[in-house]
């Protein structure tokens, strides 16, 4: 067998560590058995036909050296979600090499077997526990709070976020720079401001028409998001009266839809709905649209997740409009427009216009809720949980 052949771990991360073979062995049989429950990987390894102790491996994995004539180590530290599987690739192998039958990232699954042929035929075989799919980086997902004044409480609560996320908080309130107050002390945060006529002279203006002036907070974070976030995939939009538990749940949530350009609670189309009972803001939409060419959608938005790819058009519609349009049917409207992707997840069916939500019907901490407008008792439903 070549020496100089890898076994690469490719990680969900895109991150690779290796299994160096070893000189002068012909015949050589690895075992991949990963243990979620455990958070471990067991390697056992069979050369010349004397299986090897086997090795169980925990998160964080080790860091060995190769060298010759030694079992088979793992070569350079790696992180494995191993709750999701993982999948081996194969590099410089001779041509007896038979690959195996290979599936998209997004379903590989089940035992999948490998053979080295020279003399003999030699199996090399893992076990991926449960269905891959590929995460999106989160490193590349930005967390928006909008609200009209800070509030402490979720500050505490943003700066508990993992740091995989970026998190931004747009402050429609400009009478202080918060950026000079205790606001400004947390480092994983970052505020964002801007004066209502730079948003207005840019056509960032009539996002959400239940405001009392044209130009608030979700004005200021669609001119930053649409502007200023191209590194960004996806954004998380949050209004300051949604509650959920923890940054899990986007995250579940992300693993879960990686490529949804609109992640929300239901839409319909303005077309279904009856002559008698049509929604009160359809006017507006239309007299910010005009001739565009679009199927207008609309739905509760007070927390979605919106694509970069969603965020570019309402840019470009912007340049061209001057204006933007109310934001419960701007995010479905476009993304429908675009042909992407809509979901709507369990998680977000309690983000609804009115409801009195309390620790008796907030059951799940898996869901976001919405309108939860005492923010102190984001706080108090936290400590009892």
């Amino acid at each position: 067998m070549n020496s100089n052949s890898k076994w690469y771990i490719k990680t969900n991360s895109d991150r690779k560590g290796a299994f160096n073979l070893l000189d002068g062995s012909d015949n050589v049989l690895f075992h991949f058995n990963p243990r979620p429950s455990e958070k471990s990987i067991v390697i056992s390894s069979r050369i010349n036909g004397i299986w090897d102790t086997s090795h169980n491996l925990t998160i964080p994995f080790p860091s060995y050296h190769p060298s010759v004539n030694t079992n088979i180590p793992l070569h350079g530290e790696i992180e494995v979600d191993i709750s999701s599987g993982f999948h081996i690739n194969i590099e410089n192998l001779d041509q007896k090499f038979v690959y195996p039958h290979v599936l998209p990232w997004n379903t590989f699954r089940g035992n999948v077997f490998m053979h080295y042929q020279s003399d003999q035929m030699f199996e090399s075989k893992w076990t991926i526990t449960s269905n891959y799919r590929r995460k999106p980086s989160l490193s590349r997902i930005a967390v928006i709070l909008l609200c009209r004044f800070p509030h402490k409480v979720w500050f505490d609560f943003l700066d508990t976020f993992s740091h995989i996320y970026t998190v931004y908080v747009v402050i429609d309130d400009n009478s202080v720079d918060y950026k000079t107050t205790e606001f400004g002390k947390y480092p994983n945060i970052h505020i964002l401001q801007v004066e209502d006529s730079v948003c207005r002279n840019a056509g960032y203006t009539k996002s959400s028409v239940t405001m009392k002036k044209p130009e608030c907070a979700w004005d200021k974070a669609l001119y930053f998001s649409s502007c200023d976030f191209m590194n960004f995939t996806h954004v998380w939009f949050l209004e300051e009266d949604v509650f959920f538990y923890s940054d899990q749940t986007l995250m579940d949530l992300d693993e879960q839809f990686p490529e949804s350009d609109l992640i929300c609670n239901q839409v319909t189309t303005k077309a279904e709905e009856p002559k008698n009972h049509t929604w009160k803001w359809w006017g507006s939409v239309l007299e910010a649209t005009g001739k565009e060419n679009y199927t207008f959608y609309r739905g509760m938005m007070c927390a979605c997740r919106v694509s970069q790819k969603v965020l570019h058009e309402i840019g470009k519609f912007v340049k061209r409009k001057k204006t933007l349009f109310f934001i419960e049917a701007l995010f479905p409207t476009i993304t429908h427009y675009l042909k992407g992707t809509v979901t709507f997840p369990l998680e977000l069916g309690n983000i609804v216009f009115q409801y009195h939500w309390n620790l008796t019907n907030i059951v799940s901490k898996r869901h976001l809720y919405h309108p939860v407008k005492n923010i102190q008792s984001h706080l108090d439903f936290r400590s009892c949980s």
